[in-house]
């Protein structure tokens, strides 16, 4: 089940690649070359490299290890996500940068001395530990027992957990029960992580009633128009199957499998919420049906739907006098933008302002062209708008930046405000609406700018509050918070800690979706997992003692 030796490998090779990344960004870094060929190849091998060590720890059975997934967050967010960014899939990135390539360098260096500070730390922790023995079949078999056990009443409460997201759609608008139902999700992914890896070993009703959940989850994710939530889903179930199954056929049937579910909901998720009929606060479940229907429709008919702006960006002001209107009129049109997640237009909109200077009136027309599903959705468009999602070097490029000419951000200030739960504090500050503010300041301010969200990787974000300092002590603190879960996940396989199981999933997706906010995501919630965890052990040790 768990092989040590391949363990230990990945374990050595993932600290050798991590320092000859550093190296050799740091040589880039000294050299200065302005040639995008040398540039890049250093964040595609680490791509690559990370790829295959995440694949050897995958297969000695570690899929539950938050090292295995922070290995291939690394690589996918600080290796593709850099490649692609020197590509310039985002239109706006040249805007920013042009030829000059020195964002690239710095964005390197950065993720590569960040990644090596938290292996180091993740390296020590993991020599003193206890872990040295393989597990066999004897602990997958009380682990299956222990599982099958719990496994209806899991799945009972991943139910409620899924309907009550499903009654108080889309979002419920007080936050103090809001905080309550995410806290209960948790519930929702462990019930599909043991139906994963139950499912072909138990012949039961209770699998019916957990594939129930697993589609519920999927329609949830899929009318919020949330490529996030359907993708963790879908995800969750195929690391359940992994555990046991790590061949690796099952491993490449089950990233492909994911990676085709991304490219199917994608589209609907881009147009689904460019749709005019689109209210994120206030549609019902059958209002974002009739999205969905709509949009299905204008495919199958080849006909055109209206999209409202997203992310508004003036190209021209063309200021002149309208010969065919009296003299005494001005025409004045505003051509503006709206774009995609990947950059690219949606629609065109021209805004005609006729200004009248003698009876000092002013009149506008508004002309919106409307997008053709079928025209839009082409293989180009969709490998475009998949590089510009993990593009994080121009973000990254652009915090680096800021602080260097003293423009340093804040969000850190006030980590400990995450720490108060809500219970206590009702009126506690939003810690996660910087992503609107930062989408905004990174977009000019233009109008709409704020209506997305941007997150900055914890690397970025780091350095742009706190300098070199910052991304010291933020990778200790990684390192030692990745060390402590890996350490859970290895007594979890050896039946000594059951209760990771209602964590595991929380904590590995997170430690691989690297482009996020420090103090909600590596503060808040880790600080979240750790109370669920400390309360179900001790409910677990209690009904021990009481057993006994």
């Amino acid at each position: 089940m768990f092989n040590l030796k391949k363990w230990n490998l990945g374990l050595n090779l993932s600290l050798i690649n991590s320092g000859i990344f550093f190296l050799a960004s740091l040589l880039l870094f000294i050299f200065n070359p302005n040639q995008l060929p040398i540039i890049l190849l250093i964040p595609c091998l680490f791509l690559f490299s990370s790829l295959y060590i995440s694949f050897l720890f995958v297969r000695s059975g570690a899929i539950l290890f938050p090292l295995t997934w922070f290995i291939l967050g690394s690589g996918v967010y600080f290796g593709f996500g850099v490649l692609v960014g020197g590509l310039q899939v985002h239109p706006y990135t040249d805007k920013l940068f042009g030829s000059d390539y020195s964002y690239l360098i710095n964005a390197n260096l950065l993720n590569s001395s960040s990644v090596l500070i938290v292996l180091i730390t993740i390296y020590i922790f993991q020599y003193f530990s206890k872990n040295k023995d393989n597990l066999n079949d004897k602990h997958l078999k009380k682990l299956e027992n222990f599982l099958g056990y719990l496994y209806p009443y899991i799945v009972l409460v991943g139910m409620i957990g899924v309907v009550l997201h499903l009654l108080f759609f889309p979002i419920a608008e007080n936050l103090l029960l809001r905080s309550m139902l995410s806290k209960i999700s948790i519930f929702t992914t462990m019930s599909i992580l043991v139906y994963g890896f139950l499912s072909f070993s138990t012949k039961s009703l209770t699998n019916y009633f957990a594939l129930l959940v697993l589609f519920l989850a999927i329609f949830k994710g899929f009318i919020a128009f949330s490529k996030f939530e359907v993708i963790s889903i879908s995800l969750v179930f195929v690391i359940g199957v992994l555990i046991r199954k790590h061949s690796v056929k099952n491993i490449i049937i089950g990233f492909t499998s994911i990676f085709l579910v991304y490219v199917l909901i994608n589209p609907m998720v881009v147009y689904g919420r460019a749709s005019v009929e689109y209210k994120p606060n206030s549609n019902t479940i059958m209002d974002r049906v009739n999205i969905v229907s709509g949009l299905f429709l204008s495919y199958k008919n080849d006909s055109n739907i209206e999209v409202q702006p997203v992310e508004l960006e003036v190209n021209e002001i063309i200021t002149e006098r309208n010969p065919s209107l009296d003299e005494a009129v001005i025409e004045e049109v505003i051509v503006t933008n709206s774009k995609d997640s990947s950059g690219m237009d949606l629609i065109t909109t021209k805004t005609t302002k006729i200004v009248d200077e003698a009876l000092e009136t002013t009149t506008s027309i508004s002309s919106t062209s409307f997008l053709n599903l079928r025209q839009h959705i082409t293989l180009y468009n969709m490998v475009t708008a998949f590089a510009v999602r993990f593009d994080v070097a121009s973000i990254q490029g652009y915090l680096i930046n800021e602080y260097n000419v003293g423009r340093n951000g804040n969000s850190l200030d006030k980590f400990w405000v995450i720490l108060i739960p809500r219970i206590l504090w009702p009126e506690k500050p939003i810690m996660t609406d910087s992503g609107g503010e930062l989408n905004s300041q990174y977009y000019g301010g233009g109008t709409g700018t704020e209506l997305s969200a941007i997150a900055p990787t914890y690397t970025a974000e780091a350095y742009w509050n706190y300098g070199v300092i910052g991304v010291l002590l933020i990778s200790i603190y990684l390192g030692v918070i990745i060390g402590w879960f890996t350490n859970l996940a290895y007594r979890f396989l050896n039946n000594n800690e059951p209760v990771y199981l209602l964590i595991a999933f929380p904590a590995i997706l997170t430690f691989a979706h690297l482009e996020s906010w420090i103090v909600s995501t590596f503060i808040g919630g880790f600080g979240i997992l750790v109370v669920i965890f400390l309360i179900f052990k001790l409910l677990l040790l209690a009904a021990n003692k009481v057993k006994s």
